[in-house]
């Protein structure tokens, strides 16, 4: 545990897709996103830079999200007529992660925290840490994206 900063902040990117201006949504619909797989050994047979669906359909729920990274890891948007628009993966993170839609979490001793990778963001906050901030993280596979 630090002594003091090292928050986890989380972002809502159901919520994201929700705000998104319905007629940027009707233009973005169909489009797809290239992946760069960063800091990562891709496993056999899969590809380190994957084009996916912008607009991801929860298996279980039903709902859509962006289904996006930080502009170093979504590096191309490609609309459904063919035109690459590699500005508007920047643009949508801004949007998803507009600070007035954050939850920020602060650890305490024995905390323990899940969540949804299919649907959030998240991203430690090392601007005011003061000591160690260490974590130990589990990951299970998930199914392919379904393309809402």
């Amino acid at each position: 545990m630090p002594e003091a900063g090292g928050e986890t902040v989380f972002i809502n990117l159901r919520d994201a897709c929700d705000r998104l201006p319905p007629a940027l949504r009707e233009r973005l619909q169909g489009a797809q996103v290239l992946h760069e797989v960063t800091g990562v050994t891709p496993s056999e047979g899969a590809q380190s830079r994957p084009w996916h669906p912008l607009f991801r359909r929860h298996p279980v729920s039903g709902r859509v999200a962006l289904w996006l990274s930080t502009p170093e890891r979504c590096t191309d948007l490609l609309l459904p007529g063919g035109t690459r628009k590699p500005e508007l993966p920047v643009e949508l993170y801004a949007h998803a992660t507009d600070p007035g839609h954050e939850m920020r979490h602060t650890r305490r001793p024995s905390d323990g925290v899940i969540w949804e990778n299919r649907c959030m963001l998240h991203r430690g906050d090392h601007s005011a840490v003061s000591g160690d901030r260490a974590l130990d993280r589990g990951m299970i596979e998930g199914e392919a994206p379904l393309a809402a």
